[in-house]
């Protein structure tokens, strides 16, 4: 089934491209006359799912070298922070723009707020804004699947048994993106505080799918035992299990930390794993899990891959009897590569044109995101989660 839906949506994808291409032709003789789409939250969702956001990040490194992307750059504001993301890549260029608003949840607003401005590459029309959250909401969990999923049918070919700890914005998402990779034959929530991702597990019990949740510590460890696949997603500054907890044959994904000097994953587990990460550079900046585990000595920078050579050269060149890390972050080139597929398959459906888009709705509303962080709330690269009991939507990646 993995297989399949994965190429189904880089066959969609391709599709989509080549319906766009008439259009490409236009832009890139500066016709006059182009309109600019504004594509929704709902007109996301719509427009591209999971399998397909996954496939637009791992074809996208084919023939990328994300090392050259743009750095992020943070702006302080009084009220929070700006995060601007440009880059380009293929046919576009593109800049996300969002902020990040700390004092906005007391008010009712949602903390984070933006967009995705998505010119041609070459004449720099601008063809679409996208709504930024609804955007970043599909891209994070589809660049956690888009490091492991070529790992998923050679280790667990009848479905993945997995883990989310945290329970904020990002835990739902990230199940469903796991599921556009294989089948999920259970899921186990991990929590600071029991009770905290009832919901979760209530919405995945109404669908069949066994879920249940586990305290971090002892029981958390315990349960980690039955799982196939951990994708961290909190705002923890020290790891939030035991190595010898991890099975040999297991894949974890640590996407909340984003910081040098916090982490989620004892070092001990990276030592003996094999680890992937967006780029070196980005890793030397923001990748804490993995600079805190070389400084203790549990590895070297040599030993790390980077997600473009695993794509490129193949998951099978990674021995199978070794856990596998994805560090991820999140960078700029990303979005444009969801962007740019998102824009796509509005043109190929003939939507979008002055759709309404408010820029700033409650990301939880958009991706079936679920209930409040457990107290273990997902941090993001672009800005790190203020309270402790933070939800991912809180921060930007």
């Amino acid at each position: 089934m993995a297989g399949s839906e994965k190429t189904d949506g880089r066959a969609q994808g391709a599709g989509a491209r080549a319906e766009a291409q008439a259009g490409a032709d236009a832009r890139h003789t500066g016709a006059a006359g182009q309109e600019m789409l504004d594509i929704g939250a709902e007109e996301v969702a719509g427009a591209l799912g999971f399998a397909e956001a996954i496939a637009a990040i791992r074809d996208a490194v084919a023939g990328f070298d994300p090392e050259e992307d743009v750095p992020r750059t943070i702006v302080e504001l009084s009220g929070g922070e700006m995060i601007l993301m440009p880059s380009e890549l293929g046919d576009y260029a593109a800049v996300k723009v969002v902020t990040r608003t700390p004092g906005n949840s007391a008010r009712g607003l949602p903390t984070i707020q933006g967009s995705v401005l998505l010119t041609d590459r070459t004449t720099h029309t601008q063809l679409a804004r996208i709504d930024g959250a609804a955007a970043t909401n599909l891209r994070t969990p589809a660049l956690s699947l888009a490091g492991v999923s070529g790992f998923v049918p050679a280790r667990f070919p009848d479905g993945v048994r997995l883990c989310v700890i945290g329970a904020g914005a990002q835990a739902l998402p990230h199940v469903r993106a796991a599921q556009a990779v294989a089948p999920v034959r259970s899921v186990v929530f991990g929590v600071r505080t029991a009770g905290r991702a009832q919901e979760l597990t209530r919405t995945l019990t109404e669908e069949g799918v066994p879920a249940t949740e586990a305290v971090l510590g002892e029981d958390l460890d315990a349960a980690l035992a039955d799982v196939d696949l951990i994708i961290t997603a909190t705002s923890a500054s020290e790891p939030l299990f035991a190595d010898s907890a991890v099975r040999a044959d297991a894949l974890v994904v640590a996407m909340g930390s984003h910081s040098p000097s916090e982490r989620e994953l004892p070092g001990a587990l990276l030592g003996r794993s094999h680890v992937i990460v967006e780029t070196f550079a980005n890793a030397r900046r923001e990748a804490g899990d993995v600079i805190l585990a070389i400084e203790e000595g549990h590895l070297g920078w040599e030993q790390v891959h980077t997600l473009r050579e695993v794509v490129t050269e193949g998951e099978a060149a990674l021995s199978d009897d070794r856990p596998v890390v994805f560090k991820t972050s999140g960078m700029s080139w990303e979005d444009v590569a969801v962007a740019g597929a998102i824009y796509e398959a509005v043109v190929q459906s003939g939507g979008a044109a002055g759709a309404g888009a408010g820029g700033g709705a409650d990301p939880a509303g958009r991706a079936g995101t679920g209930a409040e962080d457990a107290g273990a709330g997902s941090a993001d690269a672009a800005g790190a989660a203020g309270e402790a009991g933070a939800g991912r939507e809180d921060v930007e990646q």
